[in-house]
C-alpha cells in the first residue's frame, strides 16, 4: 500500500482504499461508482476474501465501458486490486488487467536498502531530528546515537527476515516479521532517546526484543536467539565505538556517523550474496541453503514429469500393481497384543502400558497400509474406481514417495524405500521389547538401549520414565529434572556393547546434532565439521533427578539444545538437552561472555538433536 500511496502523491491523485472483508462489498461498489465519474483512484485490498463478488465487479466496470453507456469512466480513474494467489480468481479479470507481482527483497543488502529510502532524509537533519511516525523532536539526546541505533535497528530487522532462508537452522517456526514491527521499534528509540538523558538500555532491549518483535516469537529457543541479537546491537558500544562489528565478518559494522548518503553508500557496498557468517552461522548453513534451493528446483521439475507420467497409462499401471504386490509382501506382520498379554500374565507397570500403546498404533498403521495397497492394486487393475486421493497415492508410489495417508502417522523425510526399511526397524524394536519381556520378566527384558525415534509418541515414553522415578522416590513428577550423561564411546554409537540397564531412566540412541559436532576427546559439543550437516550423537543416559539435587555451577559451561523432529515439527515434549560446550580455539582469549555469544551464534541458535 505504501508504494501505491507514494505514487498517488507524486502524480497528485486522490486514492481511496477499501479492504474487501465480510460486509464491505457494498462499500466497495459505492466508492467505485463515485470514482468512475470523479476520477479518483480506488484500491480494493484482499480480493481473495470476496471471490464471489469479483464477477459483479467485472460487470460494473463493463457497464461503464460499453458503447451504449453515455457516461464514460473519467480518464484519470484507475482501479487497483490486490489478492493472494487463488485458483478461483476470475481469469477474465486477470486477462484484462496489468499484473504486478510484489515480492519481498532478498538479502541483507536489499532489505536495508529498502528501509533506507528517501523517507529517512529528515531524520538526518543536523539541527533537529524529526520522526515522522511519532512527531517527536530529538532535542535532548545525542543525534549521533540515534542515527547509529537507527542503522542497528535496520540491520536487526533485515537479519530477522533473512534468517528464515536457513529453515530449521534459522528459526523453529516461520515468523512473519512486518514493517510495522520496525516502525514501532523506531518509535520506541525516538521516544526513549528524547525522554532520558541517560539511555535506558534495559528498557529499550525489553520493549524491542521481548514485547515488539518478541511478541511474535513463540519458541523459547528462538526468543533466546533474539535476545542475543538485541543485546549485541542495542548497547553502549554500538553508539560509542568506531566501526562497531555486527558479525564475525569484517564487512558488516556500524559505519561512522554522517549524512544519509554515507549510510546509503555503505549499504550499497555490502555484498549482494549473504554469507552464513553474517548471521553468526557456521559455513555449513550455506550448504543447507543451496541444498534446499536445489531441492525446490528439482521438485518443481518433477511436478511437470508427474503430469506426463499419468498419460503413460499401461506402463504406469503395471509398475504400480507390481509395487503394491512387493510392498504387501515386505511390510511387517502386526503384533498379537492378546497373545503377548496372555504370556506376560499381569503387568501394570507404566513402561508396559507405553509398550502396548505403541504396538496398537503401529498395528493400526500396518492395517491402513495393507488396506490402502489392496485398494490401489484393484484400482489400477480396473476393479474399482480410483478417487482423487488414490490417484495422488499412485503418483507418489510411482515416484518413490510416501503417500500422505501413511505419513500422517509420524513425520519423516525419507523416500518410499527408506521409509519402509525404517518402518520395519520400528516394529522390530517393539517386537523385541514385547517378546523379551514375556520370556525374561525376572531378567528385566526391556531393551538396554531405546531407539527414541522408533516411538510414534516419544514424549509419552519420556514422561513415563519420570513417572517411574517419581513413584519410587514418592515425590511429584514436577519436582524432577532430566540429567544427561553422554556415553563417550566413538566405536559404539548405538550402544551394542552396553550390558546393564541403568538404575534410573534409560539409555537413548538415535539422536543427531545439527549445526555442531561432538568432541570425543573433551566430551563436549564443538563447532561443526566442514560439510557435515548432521552428526550422530553417542548413546545418552536420560536420568531423572530431583531438581534440588541437579548439578549446579555448570550453567555457564552448558549449551541448552532443543530436541526436534527431522521434519521440522517440534515434539510436544518441549525437551531441551544441556551439554557442555567448547568454543573454537581462536576465541579462547576473549572474555567469557563474548566467547559464549560468538559460540552461541556460530553453533546457530538451536542445536537441534534430531531424531527420525
Amino acid at each position: 500500500m505504501q508504494p501505491l500511496q507514494r505514487l498517488a502523491k507524486q502524480l497528485n491523485r486522490d486514492i481511496r482504499m477499501v479492504p474487501l472483508e465480510s460486509g464491505q462489498t457494498k462499500t466497495g461498489t459505492s466508492v467505485l461508482q463515485s470514482a468512475l465519474t470523479s476520477g479518483h483512484w480506488v484500491y480494493l485490498a484482499n480480493c481473495h476474501l470476496s471471490i464471489t463478488w469479483m464477477s459483479d465487479l467485472e460487470q460494473l466496470i463493463e457497464s461503464y465501458c460499453t458503447a451504449k453507456n453515455a457516461s464514460k469512466p473519467h480518464p484519470d480513474f484507475r482501479l487497483w486490486l490486490s489478492s493472494k494467489p487463488n485458483p478461483q480468481f476470475p481469469v477474465s479479470i486477470l486477462q484484462r488487467s496489468l499484473k504486478i507481482t510484489i515480492e519481498p527483497p532478498s538479502g541483507l543488502k536489499m532489505n536495508m536498502k529498502r528501509l533506507y529510502d528517501s523517507s529517512y532524509t529528515n531524520m538526518f537533519n543536523k539541527n533537529i531530528l524529526v520522526i515522522y511516525h511519532t512527531g517527536l523532536s530529538l532535542q535532548h539526546c545525542n543525534q549521533v546515537h540515534f542515527r547509529k541505533l537507527l542503522f542497528g535497528l535496520t540491520w536487526f530487522h533485515s537479519l530477522l527476515l533473512e534468517r528464515r532462508k536457513f529453515g530449521s537452522l534459522g528459526w523453529n517456526a516461520p515468523y512473519n516479521f512486518l514493517d510495522s514491527d520496525f516502525q514501532t521499534s523506531l518509535s520506541i528509540l525516538s521516544l526513549y532517546l528524547n525522554k532520558y538523558k541517560e539511555t535506558p538500555w534495559d528498557a529499550i532491549k525489553y520493549l524491542i526484543g521481548d514485547i515488539n518483535y518478541g511478541g511474535r516469537v513463540t519458541n523459547a529457543m528462538d526468543r533466546r536467539l533474539m535476545n542475543v541479537y538485541v543485546s549485541q546491537i542495542f548497547c553502549e558500544n554500538c553508539v560509542k565505538s568506531a566501526n562497531y562489528m555486527l558479525s564475525e565478518l569484517p564487512t558488516f559494522y556500524v559505519p561512522d556517523d554522517g549524512p544519509l548518503k554515507n549510510y546509503q553508500e555503505y549499504i550499497e557496498s555490502l555484498p549482494s550474496i549473504d554469507h552464513a557468517g553474517a548471521f553468526g552461522q557456521h559455513p555449513n548453513a550455506d550448504t543447507f541453503v543451496h541444498a534446499e534451493d536445489s531441492s525446490t528446483l528439482l521438485d518443481a521439475l518433477a511436478s511437470f514429469q508427474e503430469s506426463t507420467n499419468v498419460e503413460q497409462g499401461k506402463l504406469m499401471e503395471e509398475t504400480i500393481s507390481t509395487l503394491c504386490e512387493e510392498l504387501l509382501q515386505s511390510i511387517p506382520v502386526p503384533l498379537d497384543i492378546q497373545e503377548i498379554k496372555r504370556k506376560q500374565q499381569i503387568d501394570d507397570s507404566p513402561l508396559t502400558i507405553v509398550l502396548f500403546q505403541e504396538i496398537e498404533r503401529y498395528n493400526h498403521l500396518l492395517q491402513v497400509i495393507k488396506k490402502h495397497l489392496i485398494l490401489l492394486r484393484k484400482g489400477v487393475q480396473g476393479s474399482i474406481v480410483l478417487s482423487s486421493e488414490m490417484e495422488d497415492s499412485c503418483l507418489k508410489l510411482y515416484n518413490n514417495k510416501v503417500p500422505d495417508m501413511w505419513k500422517n502417522f509420524y513425520p519423516s523425510l525419507k523416500s518410499l524405500g527408506g521409509w519402509i526399511v525404517d518402518l520395519k526397524l520400528r516394529v522390530h524394536q517393539l517386537h523385541s521389547w514385547a517378546y523379551h519381556t514375556v520370556l525374561c520378566i525376572v531378567l528385566r527384558g526391556k531393551p538396554k538401549v531405546f531407539w527414541l525415534s522408533g516411538f510414534m509418541f516419544p514424549s509419552s515414553f519420556l514422561t513415563v520414565l519420570l513417572q517411574v522415578v517419581a513413584r519410587k522416590q514418592k515425590i511429584a513428577i514436577d519436582h524432577l529434572n532430566w540429567e544427561y550423561n553422554v556415553i563417550n564411546d566413538r566405536d559404539d554409537l548405538n550402544g551394542d556393547t552396553i550390558q546393564m540397564h541403568p538404575k534410573e531412566g534409560a539409555y537413548i540412541r538415535g539422536l543427531y546434532v545439527e549445526g555442531a559436532s561432538w568432541n570425543f576427546a573433551d566430551g563436549c559439543l564443538t563447532d561443526s565439521l566442514p560439510m557435515k550437516m548432521t552428526v550422530q550423537m553417542p548413546v545418552i543416559h536420560f536420568k531423572p533427578v530431583e531438581k534440588k539435587k541437579s548439578a549446579k555451577g555448570m550453567e555457564n559451561q552448558s549449551f541448552i539444545c532443543s530436541v526436534d523432529l527431522k521434519s521440522g515439527k517440534v515434539d510436544a515434549s518441549e525437551l531441551f538437552l544441556s551439554f557442555v560446550a567448547k568454543p573454537s580455539a581462536q576465541n579462547l582469549q576473549l572474555p567469557f561472555e563474548q566467547i559464549h555469544l560468538l559460540f552461541f551464534l556460530s553453533l546457530s541458535h538451536k542445536k537441534n538433536l534430531l531424531y527420525f
